[in-house]
């Protein structure tokens, strides 16, 4: 344990400047006795030598040296995560949410957000959720309004991300929709931010969408890529009819078809479907959208 003024001595930074540093970047922040002497261990000492080297060497300011740090310590606190916490990280929002903890439920989020990748967060956390939640509906476990808010958390929760996400490098435009009687969307919303995150920006439609409104948004727009999903719907004939009409109609639009259903489509459409995996959709778009 050290003290300030001994700290000031190891890194040659003076106190004043320490309490400083402190103050405006919440980075390094001392222990403090019950008096409110701040006291320093080896880790901060350690990091105080870490962030004057990148201010050194790499001539970085205090500023970015700092949020280097930060940085730094998410990295390996990331990595010190495995797939095997992913059933505690499950169980622990589940159960919040299945106890109406919505204020806990959202803090849980965003800690998961400091320790896991995002992608994972969603696909591996959100996405087994939701596949519990359906199996406790449909033996009992929950009734219809506890499914509806337990899903609708999970659907706000990717939704805002997507919205809130900002393409730098556009390289082309989709429209992602479902047909008219298809009420799934978020496998498609993922896939949404999936292309987002590869340059391509999307016009989420969503859900129960007529197609001639769906040919009308692409006669508009400078439209690359035509993604829908296909899980339940009842109306495959009419889906069959809109895909033939729009290869004719604009011959330069790509499809990108998922959903549990589309395997049913007729083969000629076989080479739009998108694997269900996430691993294989970074393949499919250097191939398709290169």
């Amino acid at each position: 344990m050290y003290g300030i003024k001994r700290i000031a001595e190891l890194t040659g930074v003076s106190p004043i400047t320490l309490r400083a540093w402190e103050n405006r970047y919440g980075v390094i922040l001392p222990d403090r006795t019950d008096g409110g002497t701040r006291v320093y261990t080896d880790e901060h000492l350690e990091d105080l030598k870490w962030v004057i080297r990148q201010k050194e060497t790499n001539h970085l300011t205090i500023g970015q040296a700092m949020q280097a740090l930060e940085d730094k310590r998410q990295h390996i606190k990331k990595a010190q995560i495995s797939k095997e916490d992913y059933p505690r990280f499950i169980d622990g929002l589940f159960l919040l949410l299945k106890h109406h903890q919505l204020d806990e439920a959202s803090s849980y989020v965003e800690e998961l957000k400091e320790l896991i990748e995002i992608d994972i967060l969603f696909h591996h956390i959100f996405i087994p959720i939701l596949i519990r939640v359906g199996n406790e509906w449909e033996s009992g476990d929950l009734s219809v309004a506890e499914e509806h808010y337990m899903s609708h958390f999970i659907q706000q929760q990717i939704a805002h991300y997507f919205y809130h996400y900002d393409v730098k490098s556009k390289r082309a435009t989709a429209v992602a929709f479902c047909p008219i009687d298809e009420m799934h969307q978020i496998g498609l919303l993922l896939f949404s931010i999936f292309l987002k995150q590869h340059g391509i920006d999307v016009l989420f439609i969503g859900e129960a969408t007529p197609l001639k409104d769906v040919k009308d948004m692409i006669a508009d727009n400078d439209i690359s890529l035509a993604a829908f999903s296909l899980t339940t719907s009842k109306e495959l004939d009419s889906v069959i009819d809109f895909l033939d009409a729009l290869n004719k109609d604009f011959p330069n639009v790509k499809f990108a078809i998922g959903g549990q259903q589309a395997p049913e489509l007729p083969k000629r459409f076989h080479p739009y479907l998108i694997s269900p995996d996430p691993v294989d959709w970074a393949a499919w778009v250097m191939n398709t959208m290169a």
